[in-house]
């Protein structure tokens, strides 16, 4: 369906949803509502009771919060893939669960089936008992749903059907054909899950994908998506001059428009500096080329960056376009906010990358070492040498590191072996792995317990049960201890991925991890873009407590295996010297984190 209205379409529809040539008024106006979503949400879809509103007139502040505009368009939009980057308090959830009630009931003759999903059942069972629940009990929504066939999971809405499941797992949203997909809170949704029920579309004529969230770190999830799409952002032409406001939250500067935001001090008084309180009215909405207050009621309108862009409709929407959202309050909650994460990611809708838990360029470029210009093919003058592996379906990737008589910790190489499918050399890669590690004698050997762990009693079979170690990784939940658990009579290993990869990060910030002197090298670029795609950031788990959580945005196996190996380093080191552990500080990580800490969580510092 268009964004604009077809008249004559609606005509026709008309024509035969009644049988007759000349529709009545009330017959056009029911065929309009069921028609554009929009008017269906005016006429039936109310909010905690009230009815829903798109805009208030006469700029009345005692109904700013009902003043929201921007919806219009992003519901009204049927595009087959929509996306919608946002920040919270914009009602873009409603809209969407709104949505998906409009699809079920107006294509109830086709009995299409919508899959709404949240990252967990928690949220989930939260959202039907708060949002779908209330409407189905009365008015109009109550006469279309089937109590007698609907259930906490799963509403008949006519013909159709609304089903609800978590996006915590691929089987979770497996088993269902669907017709319309909505991924709430689209960052924390498991890929495999998103797979599979995107899958479960193949069959369906109308395909709606639906994917939603605020998002988290660049390049990441939404923001990915939306980068792909026509990049809509909803922008605010000036009164005064204008000019048309791409909303950004930065000071206004008078001599240098690229720079200027929309955020400006009209009352230096009002900070109180010992107590950091900000008085009403202290800041103002500006615009970014003169200056001058600028409204928002009724100057906004959506903008395609890129309108050539046709797969994918993508719109951006943020706090600041909020009227009932001054930029005082802005203000105070980044001044309120538990970390630039959540300021950047909640209030304004945008990504956020924290730097100090971020792999730049520069972290691998600046620690070359001035004596080894080369990858080193043998275990040369190496003291230590520790190897860590991670298992692909399609290639193994491997690091050797080594400690130097000049008690350097060193990179000697990166290994890739490709993995051969066929039966007739099943064996191949793990052959082929053991042929490449076998010149360096290690001492010690970490690789992850894939396939069953049978890779790993084959290596424990060529190099012996005192040197290998199988290792397993607790992905989701953090304990922040930095310290690895060996068991040496299951030849395993435990670690936590997200304190043991801060750790890492943090030694190459530091300069105690080397690489060999050649920028040009094509497998130290790879190494460098894994661990770009390392990516650690804040989040708010369901009990409202900030933790922070380690997700990737591609392919990240040599930072895996990086980190297993300077495991394997740690402890060579361990009981070298005699100790029972390796004493460590551990990472502190939970509510009293901040990044700012980082440097605090310990060097590493090898005993001489």
């Amino acid at each position: 369906m268009p964004n604009s209205i077809d008249t004559k379409k609606l005509l026709e529809v008309a024509k035969l949803t009644f049988d007759t040539d000349k529709p009545t008024a009330e017959q056009l106006k029911y065929v309009m509502t069921m028609y554009i979503p929009s008017m269906y949400l005016l006429a039936h879809h109310s909010v905690h009771g009230h009815p829903i509103t798109f805009s208030i007139p006469n700029r009345d502040s005692s109904k700013a919060q009902s003043h929201r505009p921007w919806q219009i368009d992003i519901i009204n939009d049927q595009s087959r893939d929509k996306v919608v980057i946002k920040s919270r308090q914009l009602g873009l959830s409603e809209m969407h669960a709104a949505e998906s009630l409009w699809f079920a009931d107006s294509h109830s003759e086709d009995a299409v089936k919508v899959l709404y999903t949240f990252p967990t059942n928690r949220q989930l069972d939260t959202f039907v008992k708060t949002r779908f629940d209330p409407l189905f009990a009365k008015g109009y929504y109550g006469t279309i749903v089937d109590p007698r066939k609907s259930s906490m999971k799963e509403k008949q809405i006519r013909d159709s059907f609304l089903v609800f499941r978590s996006s915590s797992k691929s089987s979770a949203v497996e088993g269902v054909d669907i017709d319309a997909l909505y991924l709430d809170e689209y960052d924390r949704v498991q890929s495999q899950a998103e797979d599979s029920a995107v899958e479960s579309m193949a069959s369906s004529r109308f395909k709606l994908l639906r994917r939603f969230s605020t998002p988290t770190t660049p390049d990441y999830g939404i923001d990915r998506l939306f980068k792909k799409s026509d990049m809509k952002y909803y922008m605010h032409t000036c009164t005064h001059c204008g000019y048309v406001n791409k909303m950004k939250y930065a000071d206004f500067n008078e001599n240098d428009l690229s720079i200027s935001g929309n955020i400006r001090l009209i009352n230096p008084d009002g900070i109180n500096q010992e107590t950091n309180e900000i008085e009403d009215n202290t800041y103002d909405f500006v615009c970014q080329r003169c200056g001058k207050h600028l409204d928002r009621w009724y100057t906004g309108h959506w903008q395609a960056l890129h309108p050539e862009r046709k797969d994918i409709s993508g719109y951006m929407i943020s706090q600041m376009n909020a009227v009932w959202v001054s930029a005082t309050d802005l203000k105070r909650k980044e001044q309120a906010s538990r970390s630039l994460q959540t300021f950047h990611n909640y209030v304004l809708g945008e990504p956020y990358q924290d730097l100090s838990m971020s792999v730049f360029d520069s972290d691998v470029w600046d620690n070359l070492s001035n004596d080894y210009d080369e990858p080193i093919y043998d275990r040369d003058q190496y003291e230590q040498v520790a190897v860590g592996i991670d298992w692909g379906t399609k290639e193994n990737h491997i690091v050797v590191m080594g400690i130097s008589p000049s008690k350097e910790v060193d990179v000697l190489r990166l290994i890739r072996v490709p993995v051969t499918n066929s039966t007739s050399s099943i064996n191949h890669d793990i052959n082929q792995t053991i042929v490449e590690i076998a010149p360096y004698n290690p001492d010690i050997i970490l690789a992850d317990l894939g396939f069953n762990g049978t890779k790993v009693l084959r290596l424990i079979k060529e190099f012996g049960k005192d040197k290998v170690y199988g290792v397993k990784v607790n992905p989701s939940k953090t304990t922040g201890e930095v310290n690895p658990t060996f068991s040496d009579t299951k030849n395993e290993v435990t670690i936590d991925k997200l304190a043991n990869n801060m750790f890492f990060i943090n030694q190459m910030k530091s300069g105690s991890v080397k690489f060999w002197n050649n920028e040009n090298d094509p497998e130290l670029q790879t190494y460098l873009n894994h661990w770009k795609n390392v990516i650690i950031r804040d989040e708010e788990d369901e009990d409202g407590d900030l933790t922070k959580v380690i997700s990737r945005k591609g392919a990240d196996h040599y930072a895996q295996s990086s980190v297993y190996a300077l495991i394997g380093l740690r402890k060579l080191i361990d009981v070298g010297q005699g100790n029972g552990s390796f004493d460590y500080t551990n990472i502190e990580i939970g509510n009293t984190f901040q990044s700012e800490n980082l440097y605090d969580i310990g060097y590493w510092l090898i005993l001489l």
